[in-house]
């Protein structure tokens, strides 16, 4: 027995090893995307419920012995939902398709839900519980949840312990990421380590054997991983302490870094997908990166020092997966983590853990979850964001070359190189100006961005009919949508917002857009005020933003576009559209807003030229887009934007019909996504989807 231990020790000590399983895994995951997993298409499905998450529908994850789906189903009129973690049920309803990101850059829900293993999708219709829960392990989930529900602080309950953010207030959430704190509410090591190290410390005092000190905190990390659902940061820092408990019991001394290799490898062999998931992505790289660093951190002994070094060298690490995802860093995220890292760590994330079993330590987590967020409201107002466009090729290369220099050669020359190359990519847009118009697919309503040598206009903003009850506006189309797609195109300011009129479709998210970037001046149309009008106006005023009425023959330039306005008032809200011609190098692009026939017909006693680009009004209805319309204006391209199986069935088969008859190319949102024309020497038309 010692004999094969020695044999294994040797074979363990080898670092090819870990190289080697690790480009095995790397294999695995480029055969897994080369022959992607499809859907099966389901319209019915019977399997025990791992998951609920009731907004103003209600989302159920779905599990049986050879599959697992996503669920989505909308209560009827004050209806409850009786089901609980772990119920054994029965769904029927129309199989949905599940779509990667229809905008360039942006969030791919589809490889989110790949990397937990969901390729499925239902729109429930009915529900039969079959067999109410009987497991322990979900009763024990089921009451946590209830628990942390009806506690006073339970978003940063819900937050530390079950690795659920979403309930943090949505302005609080913001300043976190914009500060470069966010990681710390998301559980990884850190989360990890208390509670092992805790565990660990009371079994020592019990004089309880090492072995079994493994073993015992082990088993419980693996229950709460269930707990956690399993979360991907959450498993590789179990794993990694689970490898580790082997690897000093057994005393085979592989080097921390290999047996983090091998957890990640082992991982993504049983879930390739699982490199889609960011925090996967996050913990793995900072892990190894600060394992590879560890002996050059130990020879410094002051803490502060020592938590600079540790954040700074996590910084770059996590560099590029930062602004791939975020589009943005913040300089000053190293000199924050100074304060955030310990007050989270030993105040914030042990003294939710004891309130959790001590109700009574609520005033004292009430008063530091209070500090917290009113200092991050305050440093959040600090100029320390500097937005980066989507990395191209040549960039990564020369990202990866400076990166991998400062990490190994730690001169002091590649942080100058490295802050260069970030002032160079701030301002891409200046060195490389273009301009391009891009139709946003937002839904059901319009966005459309111009944008030409650094200069934005917005015309709309979309919006949506309903907000969800239990999301703090977390799901809005500005703060998951508009936003991040501008800074992924190097816009950090918007010169002027059109609004063509004040429906919520079209205006709705104008307030929330405003409290993420800046904006110099908004347009409204002509004619009397609407209630969303009237409470963007009271924002916008008390933000200080100008604002005025996009008046009759109106004209402004925007980089190379020249902008009329050319529209005039009318009693309905739609037929009043700011209607905008725009042109650019004799190209000639009519956005129409919500407009009607009455408003296309006084236009045209305004217009005496062809036009090559029509924004098709109010996303395709019959109300619009006139045969006399299309006669006059000749248009060889219409863009449409409306919304996927819309209860409006826009854009009208009429509509449809007319435009091929005229022999117009059309471009909808429905089946191109965001669709980008491109204004060079010839007009290029790339739809997202092709």
């Amino acid at each position: 027995m010692k004999v094969s231990l020695l044999k294994l020790r040797k074979i363990l000590l080898c670092d090819y090893l870990y190289y080697f399983i690790f480009l095995i895994s790397l294999i695995v995951f480029a055969i897994s995307i080369s022959n992607p997993i499809k859907s099966k298409n389901y319209t019915s499905f019977e399997g025990i419920v791992t998951n609920i998450k009731v907004t103003n529908y209600v989302s159920l994850e779905i599990k049986n012995a050879k599959d697992k789906i996503i669920g989505t189903y909308y209560l009827k009129d004050d209806e409850k939902l009786n089901l609980d973690l772990g119920d054994r049920v029965k769904v029927s309803g129309k199989a949905k398709t599940i779509l990667k990101n229809t905008n360039p850059n942006l969030f791919n829900y589809k490889n989110y839900l790949a990397s937990k293993k969901i390729f499925n999708k239902i729109e429930i219709e009915n529900i039969y519980r079959l067999k109410k829960n009987t497991n322990i392990f979900y009763k024990i989930k089921k009451d946590l949840n209830n628990n942390i529900s009806q506690r006073k602080n339970a978003p940063y309950l819900r937050a530390f312990i079950m690795g659920d953010t979403s309930d943090i207030k949505i302005a609080v959430k913001n300043k976190y990421l914009s500060l470069g704190v966010n990681h710390l509410f998301a559980i990884s090591g850190m989360h990890i380590s208390l509670i092992t190290g805790t565990i660990l410390l009371v079994l020592k005092k019990l004089k309880v054997e090492e072995t079994k000190r493994y073993l015992i905190t082990s088993l419980f990390l693996v229950f709460y991983m269930f707990i956690t659902s399993f979360s991907a940061s959450v498993l590789r820092s179990g794993l990694f302490f689970i490898f580790l408990a082997v690897n000093n019991v057994y005393y085979f001394n592989i080097k921390p870094q290999n047996v983090l290799l091998l957890v990640i490898s082992l991982i993504i062999i049983q879930n390739p997908f699982i490199i889609y998931n960011t925090g996967f992505i996050y913990s793995s790289v900072i892990s190894f990166t600060l394992l590879i660093e560890s002996k050059n951190l130990e020879k410094n002994n002051n803490y502060l020092i020592n938590l600079f070094q540790v954040s700074l060298i996590s910084f770059i690490a996590s560099f590029l997966i930062t602004v791939t995802n975020n589009f943005e860093i913040n300089v000053l995220s190293t000199i924050f983590n100074l304060f955030y890292v310990p007050f989270v760590s030993y105040l914030l994330l042990p003294l939710c853990f004891i309130n959790l079993f001590l109700p009574i330590t609520d005033p004292i987590l009430s008063l530091l979850v209070k500090f917290l967020e009113s200092l991050t409201l305050m440093l959040g107002n600090v100029k320390s964001k500097i937005i980066l466009s989507q990395i191209n090729l040549p960039l990564l290369i020369l990202y990866l070359l400076i990166i991998f220099l400062i990490l190994f050669k730690r001169r002091i020359i590649y942080y100058f190189l490295l802050i260069i190359l970030i002032v160079f990519h701030h301002n891409i847009n200046f060195f490389f100006p273009s301009s391009y118009i891009m139709m946003i697919d937002i839904g059901q309503g319009d966005s459309i961005i111009v944008h030409s040598n650094n200069e934005t206009v917005l015309i709309d903003t979309g919006g949506k009919e309903f907000t969800f009850k239990n999301s703090n506006n977390s799901n809005t189309i500005a703060y998951n949508t508009t936003y991040p797609l501008l800074k992924s195109l190097g816009i950090k300011k918007i010169d002027r917002l059109i609004l063509t009129h004040g429906d919520n479709d079209h205006l709705g998210e104008a307030k929330n857009l405003i409290d993420l970037i800046e904006v110099d001046k908004v347009y409204f149309n002509l004619g009397k005020r609407n209630k969303n009008e009237l409470d963007l106006i009271e924002k916008l005023e008390s933000k200080k933003i100008k604002y005025t009425t996009s008046y009759e023959n109106l004209t402004f330039k925007v980089g190379n576009f020249k902008f009329w306005q050319l529209n005039r008032e009318y009693d309905d809200e739609n037929t009043s559209s700011s209607i905008y011609l725009a042109e650019i190098d004799g190209y000639k692009i009519l956005f129409t807003g919500d407009a009607s026939c009455e408003s296309e017909k006084y236009i045209l006693t305004k217009l005496d030229t062809k036009i090559d680009i029509l924004k098709v009004g109010h996303h395709g209805s019959k109300t619009s887009t006139s045969e006399e319309l299309l006669d006059s204006l000749a248009p060889q391209i219409a863009l449409i934007s409306s919304g996927r199986d819309n209860k409006f069935n826009h854009p009208h088969r009429q509509v449809v019909d007319l435009l091929r008859s005229k022999k117009v190319s059309i471009y909808n949102t429905q089946t191109s996504g965001a669709i980008e024309i491109n204004f060079k020497k010839n007009v290029t038309i790339s739809p997202y989807f092709k």
